[in-house]
Order: structure tokens, then C-alpha cells, then sequence
């Protein structure tokens, strides 16, 4: 009992440090692609466009099921607590127990939990089938514990039947969100590190590790471009090996010094070197130092490589910032091998209150990270209101042309302004504050969503696209609508 009640306490550690991260996305939010969600036949696209069959059964049930998008969304916000929980939790205690560790550690505790919940998993949340793409967070953490597992096991029997558990919670997480299969690797570096015993051994680990990677990728491409033949797929591909690499640089570049994101690539980096610094001091010689220090680049440069390896191979050119979720846990797995390679932090003597300092660090990263996550959310909500502001506004202006006009409308065009933005000016301009009147599968349904319409979407008229982009607003106005018979051609700032 006593053992039961320690890992509930655990548990609830948790729990309760995820949900504090998280706490200010209970409250419902709409992503641009959620109106489109909402008109139904979404399994189709998550089949066809995707390649989530796990995604669209559920998307399937939710189409079928007379749930209202709120009571979903709520249900998947729950899911997603849980399912970080459990993450942080599986490698935290697997952690204590390969350290023989039988004392709670706060540090471990902030290293389990923002390994998983790193700053850039926020993005998650603004999908309502967020449950989804954090569950696949989940089984990434298992695969690689089990991994691990799989290194240490002493029969060949029971490797093999570890092997299989771990390639088939890998092809879940690629028929559920494909673009974090990778945070499996980030996470399984540093336990080759560990486990390895000389190179032989080490490259062995290697190959096992990257064959349980490709396998469910290679099933995706399978899926996707022969089965499917997904349009999103054959459209990826594009330039020379030399030009993706530029673009894929370019983009790290980008979510680093741009979009909302800047202080905390930063801080990472200084937490990594930090790290990196503790655990070359632990070494007792000039040649320990150095496999310790080269152990640390390979998580970080290897580490890297795989999570960009797609864009690489020119099989998706998506650079959305939550593609990078993996990327931002690369100083959790240097953190974790910091933890195993100074024995817990015990063995360094360099400073008397270092595990007081350490703490201070994540601690402070913890705090920093929630107030960012909460910024996140409230300019979410920000957004969602003013995108329903304005389609109740254009409802209004409809219904006082029909009522003096005695036309009906029914269709809707949708132009652009000379320079239109993707997020409103009061708000940064990354992916969370991107508006639903700035894509072409949100627009329309956004003004049918929130007013309980059906206009449908129709073509340009050469005519006032040529008038609309000569001109340039900044603001919502009643000029931006233009009524002709049963059409409303509307421009977008």
C-alpha cells in the first residue's frame, strides 16, 4: 500500500505541475481549422489529406455523436492533462528507478515534466483534437522507456516482444500525428548513451533505434503516397537537397528569434549549456570530460537532424511551429543524461548549494513558461472574439441590405487587400493569433458558425479583386462589403 501510495502522490505531482502549465486553456477556443472541422466530413480529409486513420475514427465518431463542439472540446482538454501527466510521470519514475533512487527530486520532477510539456507544445492546444496529438506525446515518451527496456533486457525472447510493443505504439502515433514521432528519438539518445558499452554496442543501439523509427514512416509514405496518393504529400516535395536545407534553416532561425517564441530558445540554450557544463564536470579526466561533451552534441546535432530529417528529405514542407514540438525537448534528454552521468547531481562538489541553483533554473523556466502559455491563450481568446465580433457584424450589415433590398444572400466572395495580415494588429503575429478570416477554409465558416447560416463560398469576380487589392485597410470597415444581387463580395484586410 505504501508503495501504491507513493507513485499516487507522484502521479499527482504531476498532474497538477502539467495542468498549472496549461491552466488558462480550459476555456473553449477556436483554431482556424476548427470552422472548417465543424461543417463535418473532416474523417475524409484526415484520411485522404492526412493519412491519420486513427484521427479520422474518432473524427468520425465525433461527427456522428450530437456532442456540441464545447462539450468536445472540454472532454479533449481533459485528456490532454492527462495524457502529459502520464508522460512526465513514466519518465520520471523510470528515471528514479534506473538511478536507484528511492527519494522524490524536484529537479527530476521540472525535468520530467518540461522535457514533455516543452514551450512549444502549447500549439497543440488550440486544435479540439488536441486529446489526439498529445496522446501520440505519450506513446512517444512509452516507446522510448521501453526502449530502454529493449537495450537492458538480458533474453533475446523478450526484446523481440518489447521491440514489437514499441513499433506498434510507433505506427499509432504516425496514423494519429506524424510529425511528432521524432520526440521518440530526442528522447531515446540519451538511454543509448547511458547504456551503451563501447562503440559496437553503441551503434547497435543506433540502428535498432532509427529502425524503429523508420518502419512506421516508411508505412506512412506507403499510405499516404501509393494508397492515398494524398494530395498534401505529392505537393510537399520541392527543390534540391541544398535549397531545403537552407529553408529548414532559415526556419529554426525563425522560431527562434521570431513569432512570440524569442526568450525561450534562448533560454534553453543557456539551461543546455548549463547542463552541458555540469555534466562534463563530472568527468575524472580529460578523456571522460571529452566522450561526455561529445555525448551532448550527438543528442543535440543528431537529435536535430531527425526531428528535420522530413523537411530534409523534401516529404513535407509544413514549418507550422507545433512541427517542432520534438526539437523543444532536446534540452530535457540533455538534462536527463546530466542527471544519470553526475550520479544524480550528488557525485559534483564544485558548489555547495548546486542543487539549490539547478532547481532556482528550472524553476524559474517553469514560471516563465506558464506565463507564456497563458499569454498564448488569452490572445487565442482575444482572437476568437474579434473573429466573431466581425462575422456578427457582417450578419448584421447582410440582414439591413436584405431588409431594404428584399434579395437574399447566399453566397459569399471572399478578395484581399493590397498588404492583408494573418493575425489583427494588437496581437503578435505567430501561428496562435492567425485569424479565421485569413484562410480560405475558415473564412466563410466562420460567418455561417457563429451566425447559424449556410452561405457558400463563391469564385472572384475580376472586377472587384482588381478593385479590393488596390486598396488597403487596417481596420474593419463597412466599405469592405460590397452587395450585388445575392452576393456579398467581401475583402479581407
Amino acid at each position: 500500500m505504501r508503495i501504491d501510495r507513493i507513485k499516487f502522490v507522484r502521479f499527482g505531482k504531476c498532474f497538477f505541475l502539467t495542468l498549472f502549465l496549461f491552466s488558462a486553456g480550459c476555456c473553449m477556443n477556436y483554431a482556424i481549422d476548427t470552422y472548417g472541422d465543424l461543417l463535418g466530413n473532416n474523417w475524409q480529409w484526415q484520411i485522404e489529406g492526412n493519412g491519420r486513420l486513427i484521427n479520422a475514427f474518432f473524427f468520425y465518431l465525433a461527427e456522428k455523436i450530437p456532442l456540441h463542439y464545447n462539450y468536445i472540446y472540454s472532454v479533449s482538454y481533459l485528456l490532454d492533462i492527462i495524457s502529459l501527466s502520464m508522460a512526465a510521470y513514466f519518465l520520471y519514475l523510470h528515471i528514479l528507478e534506473k538511478s536507484n533512487q528511492s527519494r522524490d527530486s524536484a529537479f527530476l520532477l521540472l525535468i520530467s515534466t518540461l522535457s514533455v510539456s516543452n514551450y512549444l507544445l502549447v500549439n497543440f492546444f488550440l486544435w479540439y483534437e488536441s486529446a489526439l496529438y498529445n496522446f501520440a506525446i505519450l506513446l512517444n515518451v512509452c516507446a522510448a522507456l521501453l526502449f530502454d527496456d529493449i537495450m537492458t533486457a538480458p533474453e533475446r525472447k523478450e526484446k523481440i516482444k518489447l521491440y514489437l510493443i514499441v513499433l506498434v505504439a510507433l505506427l499509432c502515433v504516425e496514423m494519429m500525428y506524424q510529425a511528432t514521432l521524432s520526440m521518440f528519438i530526442v528522447l531515446s539518445l540519451p538511454f543509448i548513451l547511458l547504456e551503451s558499452n563501447g562503440v559496437r554496442s553503441f551503434l547497435k543501439n543506433n540502428v535498432i533505434m532509427l529502425s524503429l523509427y523508420a518502419l512506421p514512416s516508411m508505412f506512412s509514405m506507403f499510405l499516404l503516397k501509393v494508397v492515398i496518393n494524398s494530395r498534401r504529400v505529392s505537393s510537399s516535395a520541392g527543390g534540391t537537397l541544398s535549397e531545403r536545407i537552407i529553408t529548414v534553416t532559415e526556419n529554426i532561425f525563425r522560431i527562434a528569434f521570431t513569432g512570440g517564441h524569442t526568450f525561450f530558445p534562448l533560454l534553453a540554450f543557456i539551461v543546455t549549456a548549463f547542463f552541458t557544463v555540469l555534466a562534463v564536470s563530472s568527468g575524472t579526466g580529460g578523456k571522460e570530460k571529452g566522450i561526455v561533451f561529445f555525448s551532448i552534441l550527438y543528442i543535440c546535432i543528431f537529435g536535430t537532424v531527425m526531428v528535420f530529417a522530413p523537411y530534409y528529405l523534401g516529404v513535407s514542407a509544413d514549418y507550422s511551429d507545433r512541427i517542432y514540438v520534438p526539437f523543444a525537448s532536446i534540452p530535457g534528454a540533455v538534462a536527463v543524461y546530466t542527471w544519470k552521468k553526475t550520479d544524480a547531481l550528488h557525485n559534483l562538489q564544485h558548489f555547495r548549494h548546486l542543487n539549490s541553483i539547478v532547481i532556482f533554473i528550472l524553476g524559474f523556466l517553469f514560471l516563465a513558461q506558464f506565463y507564456r502559455n497563458t499569454q498564448v491563450f488569452i490572445e487565442r481568446y482575444k482572437v476568437n472574439q474579434t473573429d466573431r465580433y466581425i462575422a456578427m457584424t457582417i450578419q448584421n450589415r447582410i440582414e439591413e441590405y436584405e431588409s431594404s433590398s428584399g434579395n437574399k444572400i447566399d453566397t459569399i466572395c471572399i478578395y484581399y487587400d493590397r498588404s492583408r495580415d494573418k493575425a489583427y494588429d494588437n496581437l503578435d503575429k505567430y501561428e496562435a493569433s492567425a485569424r479565421a478570416f485569413d484562410e480560405q477554409w475558415s473564412d466563410v465558416p466562420l460567418i455561417n458558425y457563429t451566425n447559424g447560416t449556410d452561405y457558400i463560398r463563391g469564385e472572384q469576380s475580376p472586377q472587384y479583386a482588381e478593385y479590393f487589392s488596390s486598396r488597403d485597410w487596417k481596420t474593419y470597415s463597412d466599405d469592405l462589403l460590397i452587395f450585388d444581387g445575392t452576393t456579398l463580395h467581401l475583402c479581407v484586410y
